[in-house]
């Protein structure tokens, strides 16, 4: 075995304290630059801890150049990282920023229960907004944009959020859509959501929801709303 099973986080990320005993497995030698880490499933089993964390781990380190992923093939030690400024900033990664997952989550509860304040609220102007919302959409997807894409990604969701003129909501999803800046979002990002296809079916997914609102059918628009972000925790954790 080459980690440790934690068997107590002490209110500490699980992320963290992951990316911690791989940091020091580095440090002292057990994998030097250049090898290939042990898979995620093997990692994750060793620490006692479920997948997720471990790829928040690794994905820490990737973005302060500490391993490097290659698709389909594993994470391997790319930098010596005895230095602690290094070691510091990748375990400053992971405290500074939201987990992917649990943003994702959390959403999934916040907007299903948007989603049934606004087809009781929903005005017209709602409604045209979010068609020019997802009219700007489609062409940011056939310009291949990817950033236009996402902005436009953030405008759909906080319409909804704002059609229920409710400014409590309409503040907490601001909050949980700016963690989608934060580095191990992005992260996730450039490793998924760059494929065009992918982005197209979400595009889809959008279309359907708003279909859904016009037509006041709210079970359609929460369980759309559930597979959409059901949908999108596994593929990120399949990716990030």
């Amino acid at each position: 075995m080459f980690f440790q099973r934690i068997k107590n986080f002490g209110g500490r990320k699980k992320s963290t304290l992951v990316a911690e005993q791989i940091l020091e497995a580095i440090a002292k030698g057990v994998f030097k630059e250049g090898d290939r880490l042990p898979a995620e499933w093997k990692i994750a089993e060793e620490m006692g801890t479920s997948r997720p964390p471990v790829r928040e781990a690794l994905s820490a380190l990737q973005i302060v150049g500490a391993v490097e992923s290659v698709q389909g093939d594993g994470t391997y030690v790319k930098a010596n990282i005895r230095n602690q400024l290094l070691r510091s900033k990748a375990i400053a990664v992971l405290e500074e920023n939201e987990s992917p997952f649990e943003a994702l989550r959390a959403r999934k509860v916040i907007e299903s229960a948007i989603v049934e304040l606004v087809i009781s609220e929903v005005q017209e102007g709602d409604l045209q907004s979010m068609r020019e919302i997802l009219d700007e959409m489609g062409h940011a997807i056939e310009a291949h944009d990817l950033d236009r894409y996402f902005e436009t990604n953030k405008k759909f969701h906080l319409a909804l959020a704002r059609a229920t003129y409710n400014s409590l909501f309409i503040k907490i999803l601001e909050y949980l859509l700016s963690i989608a800046d934060q580095p191990l979002w992005m992260a996730a990002v450039q490793r998924y959501f760059s494929d065009y296809n992918h982005v197209k079916s979400y595009f889809r997914e959008h279309k359907k929801i708003l279909g859904a609102i016009q037509t006041k059918d709210l079970e359609e628009a929460k369980a759309l709303i559930h597979a959409h972000f059901d949908r999108t925790v596994k593929e990120v954790k399949d990716y990030l």
